[in-house]
C-alpha cells in the first residue's frame, strides 16, 4: 500500500504523518498508529509503502490468534503450518499468501509479537 494508498484509507491519520520525519525510523520504517485499532503500521519509505501491520492486544487474526495467545493454540490454529526457518529463535512464520504473511514471536509459551507483512517487506527480518 502506498502513502497515498494509506492516507485515503483513513487507517493512518493526518496527525500521524504530519508528527513524522525522516530522523524518526524504526528500523529504517516509520511506525504509525492504525487509526480505530491498537495496531500499527511499519511504512517503509525506501520503498513507499506500508510494508506490515504489528497487532496490538487486541487484534486478532483470522484464527483468532492475538498477543498473548499461547503457542499451543498457534499450532493447533495453524497446523503443519508454522514455519522455522525464520532467523530467531521461539519465531515463526505462517504463510497467508504468496505475498503475504504472519510473522510471530513468542516468549515462555505465548505469543509477544505479531506481524502481518509482506514476503518481501524491507522494515524487520
Amino acid at each position: 500500500m502506498t502513502a497515498n494508498e494509506l492516507r485515503a484509507s483513513g487507517g493512518v491519520t493526518s496527525a500521524s504523518w504530519d508528527s513524522l520525519s525522516s530522523t524518526s525510523p524504526d528500523v529504517g520504517c516509520w511506525v504509525l498508529p492504525l487509526a480505530g485499532t491498537d495496531g500499527q503500521v511499519l511504512f517503509n519509505p525506501a520503498d513507499g509503502r506500508g510494508d506490515a501491520i504489528q497487532f496490538g492486544p487486541k487484534m486478532s487474526t483470522s484464527h483468532g490468534i492475538r498477543v498473548g495467545s499461547s503457542v499451543a493454540d498457534l499450532e493447533n490454529a495453524y497446523p503443519g503450518q508454522l514455519d522455522t526457518s525464520f532467523a530467531l529463535s521461539d519465531s515463526w512464520i505462517v504463510s497467508v499468501s504468496t505475498t503475504t504473511r504472519y510473522y510471530v514471536s513468542a516468549d515462555a509459551g505465548k505469543v509477544i509479537g505479531l506481524v502481518l507483512g509482506a514476503v518481501n517487506q524491507g522494515c524487520f527480518g
